[in-house]
């Protein structure tokens, strides 16, 4: 319907679940310093482990996608399942006294934390007018941008200090990690699983539609078909492009944190230096979200 939006509770909860990834995000690149001195890792190994959620996390974010379009699972249990689910891999994460662990959870937390983003896109194209969709996408990075400039604030200097007899960094994950919990269980609480109808479309014709759709490995094929022709549009391809050149210099800022504390920079400085570009970047996100909609 023209001019709709999410109701405020629904947008709330999206709101939340962004921040949730943003200081999931931000966790490791906080600790890295720290981590090469407990665990003894090297730089290497730190890239190792970026490396590894990142190419899960973006492998696993279509099959989520794919999941709930499909309605194998409802966009609620997906919401659960990721934000808390990698909620409880952070809490373990607080436990690693080794390299190799760490691989094996950090990787599972990609493929959890792949499900929030791309299903939140999803309802919001569902339940969003196109001239409002631009304000709502940049007040859901803003929340993310926002997620990640708390916990770089906090979990900077706190990764480096003893709390409570324990090392700082294992807090900061254990505190992050029971937020996602907590944020997994709001949502069970207050989300409505399946709305009777969602913008101009009635979900039951839509469940109609997905179960009619291919299944076992004739879906597959055609959800590779679907998404092999996005690229004959020209847009998409540049957006692809853009995306591919855009995430050198963010994986490259995952390190710069680190590379303030070896300098010398204190790790209260190091980290106002690091949250002080992600608060611009979100503002940024809600401009370009407004202009986009004129």
């Amino acid at each position: 319907a023209k001019g709709q939006r999410p109701p405020l509770a629904m947008e709330a909860m999206l709101w939340i679940i962004s921040a949730i990834e943003g200081a999931d995000t931000a966790l490791l690149p906080c600790s890295m310093f720290v981590l090469r001195q407990e665990l003894g890792l090297t730089l290497n190994d730190l890239t190792v482990i970026n490396l590894v959620q990142s190419l899960l996390q973006t492998f696993s974010a279509p099959l989520w996608a794919i999941a709930a379009d499909r309605r194998i699972l409802s966009r609620r249990a997906i919401f659960v399942l990721g934000a808390a689910g990698q909620g409880a891999v952070t809490c373990v994460l607080a436990m690693v006294r080794s390299w190799y662990p760490m691989i094996a959870l950090r990787a599972l937390n990609g493929i959890l934390l792949a499900s929030l983003r791309p299903v939140a896109m999803g309802l919001v194209a569902d339940v969003t007018a196109p001239e409002h969709r631009g304000k709502v996408y940049g007040n859901i990075n803003l929340s993310m941008f926002i997620g990640m400039l708390v916990t770089t604030l906090t979990a900077t200097p706190a990764s480096t200090a003893t709390i409570l007899g324990f090392s700082g960094w294992r807090v900061m994950f254990c505190i992050v990690g029971m937020f996602s919990v907590a944020a997994g269980a709001l949502v069970l609480r207050v989300m409505a699983s399946a709305p009777a109808v969602v913008g101009s479309v009635n979900m039951a014709e839509f469940d109609a539609a997905a179960s009619a759709a291919p299944a076992g490995r004739n879906a597959a094929f055609a959800e590779a078909r679907r998404l092999l022709g996005f690229f004959r549009l020209p847009t998409f391809s540049v957006l692809i492009l853009q995306g591919v050149f855009g995430s050198i210099g963010m994986s490259a800022g995952a390190f710069a944190t680190m590379y303030y504390q070896l300098t010398g920079i204190s790790s209260f400085w190091s980290g106002i230096v690091s949250a002080s570009g992600l608060g611009f970047v979100g503002i940024g996100m809600v401009i370009g979200g407004n202009l986009g909609d004129y």
